[in-house]
């Protein structure tokens, strides 16, 4: 019963320390939209608008060229999504890689900072599982 109780308790943590990286990864995107001139708000607060057409094709360009690099980086060459995460359950224990979890993280913040259409529910999700893995690699 107590390592039941053990258990739970670590899942509750690792689920909060989750739950917290997820908000300051949003709160990161949404930052970079401000400042990167990607969100209205931005975009209309900006002090020079006649520099909003040079840098409405500037930063996705040097975004995506960015990421670009971050998948290169990456063992696989592309970043790791919530399929990844099932498949390590089912082939490795559950056990992910910490490198490609934070740079599949990175990348997608700065994808999603520039202003490119994709979910952020997907890194997130791999991002919490790369939170817990690396949980269980500790213990």
């Amino acid at each position: 019963m107590l390592r039941f109780l053990g258990l739970v308790a670590l899942g509750g943590v690792t689920g909060g320390l989750a739950a917290l990286a997820a908000v300051g990864f949003v709160g990161a995107v949404l930052w970079l939209n401000d400042l990167l001139l990607v969100s209205p708000r931005g975009r209309m607060m900006f002090a020079h608008p006649e520099w909003l057409a040079v840098a409405t094709v500037l930063v996705p360009t040097l975004g995506g060229l960015i990421v670009g690099q971050l998948h290169r980086a990456i063992p696989e060459g592309r970043p790791h999504t919530p399929a990844d995460a099932i498949a390590a359950v089912q082939t490795r224990r559950g056990r992910l890689p910490p490198r490609a979890g934070a740079l599949s993280a990175l990348s997608g913040l700065v994808s999603l900072g520039a202003g490119a259409s994709v979910g952020q529910y997907g890194p997130l999700v791999h991002m919490g599982a790369s939170l817990g893995s690396a949980g269980a690699r500790l213990l």
